[in-house]
């Protein structure tokens, strides 16, 4: 889909938005032309600034020859120009016309590309660009004088962000642009990004892009309604001049964040995000598809509760816990293992007592259990604070 706009603008200041683009990189191509001298109507392969492409203030130069980096989560607007007059332009991508406009008056028009859903002008057929690819792309115009202007590039199209920062009063960062902290790629899981410390109550939102002084023209991971909980992962790209919505930080603690641009959630983990249970002493066995969930407090991310029933049964009696900070699928071999402070060790029924929180796979040494004898045997309410590592299990009946 397309939208255009037409307008008359002062070419030589558009020049200077032009060259200072932060979404696409340059690269010098074989392209012929003097890119310095602009049009010419004897030179009609390059006459940089005129094309641009970009989103919002930021752009960059399109000049034959010239990659441009682009995301397909968010629209990619095209800039083209003649300080003699713009009649007519098409763009083609893999030579499929997708935007043409004739019979134009002034000298700039701007058009609006969706690359998840791509218009064949020529048949009124839609196709989509994939992440990962560099596709042929090309900008033909005729200005006033019917001379034309063509400019050959690449549009190399990238499924994720490749940077996420954070910043905000929740973190270490505050509100100063040129501290915020950036989160760490995943090194096989491609747009995941994640972090782990300390994090005060207060806002937090994630920048990707460095945050320039003036604020401006780069996107922003937000929730879908400011002050929303940590426990909502809901998020969406906003762009500069958005809603400026943040994310509520409720307690102080350690968080481990996980950014999933593939799913679009924003997981706050204390250190996990949610909890499961499972032995056989309870009613889940040891089936972790089948596990015992918990709910967590919506005041304060770091408790995690469930109401279920206790049975000394199965061979060992036992039980223990396991949280993901991501929102996968439960897994023996990685997770965050919550276990007991000993072999075979008693409920806490009467005062919280200490849990052993460990990260990822465990070896048999670390498979330590609680035990529900016959006469702890019922349905218990059972309270798991992250915060102070601490599990108690009040008996409801």
């Amino acid at each position: 889909m397309k939208k255009v706009l037409n307008k008359k603008v002062d070419m030589k200041k558009m020049g200077i938005i032009f060259l200072a683009g932060v979404l696409a990189s340059v690269v010098t191509g074989c392209g012929g032309g003097n890119s310095s001298g602009g049009y010419k109507a004897t030179d009609p392969v390059d006459r940089a600034p005129y094309f641009g492409i970009g989103n919002g203030a930021a752009k960059t130069a399109l000049e034959n020859g010239t990659r441009a980096d682009v995301n397909i989560r968010k629209a990619v607007e095209i800039y083209i120009g003649d300080d003699k007059g713009l009649k007519s332009y098409y763009v083609e991508i893999n030579d499929v016309v997708v935007a043409k406009l004739d019979n134009l008056s002034g000298l700039e028009s701007i058009v609006s590309l969706d690359l998840t859903e791509l218009q064949d002008q020529n048949s009124d057929a839609t196709f989509a660009l994939q992440g990962g690819r560099i596709y042929d792309a090309r900008i033909v115009a005729v200005d006033s004088a019917n001379q034309s202007t063509i400019a050959n590039f690449d549009l190399n199209t990238k499924e994720f962000y490749e940077y996420v920062a954070m910043i905000g009063d929740a973190t270490a960062a505050g509100w100063t642009n040129t501290a915020a902290i950036p989160l760490e790629q995943h090194p096989t899981i491609e747009g995941r990004f994640t972090w782990q410390g300390h994090l005060e109550p207060g806002a937090i939102k994630f920048p990707l892009a460095p945050i320039p002084g003036d604020w401006c023209c780069i996107e922003w991971i937000m929730p879908e309604a400011d002050q929303q909980s940590v426990t909502n992962p809901a998020m969406k790209v906003i762009p500069s001049g958005g809603p400026d919505n943040k994310w509520q930080v409720p307690v102080a603690g350690e968080y481990t964040i996980v950014i999933d641009q593939k799913t679009q959630k924003v997981y706050f983990g204390a250190p996990a995000y949610e909890l499961g249970m499972v032995g056989d002493g309870t009613v889940a066995g040891w089936n972790l598809n089948g596990a015992v969930r918990f709910e967590r407090d919506a005041i304060d991310p770091m408790v995690f509760t469930t109401v279920t029933d206790l049975a000394a049964t199965g061979g060992e009696q036992a039980l223990k816990l396991f949280g993901q900070a991501n929102g996968e699928n439960y897994e023996w071999s990685n997770g965050i293992w919550i276990f007991a402070p000993s072999t075979a060790a008693d409920l806490p029924t009467e005062a919280p007592g200490p849990i052993v929180v460990k990260v990822g796979a465990n070896s048999s040494a670390d498979d330590l259990k609680w035990k529900v004898s016959p006469e702890k045997a019922g349905t218990y309410l059972i309270r798991v604070n992250l915060k102070d590592n601490t599990i108690l299990f009040t008996k409801q009946n």
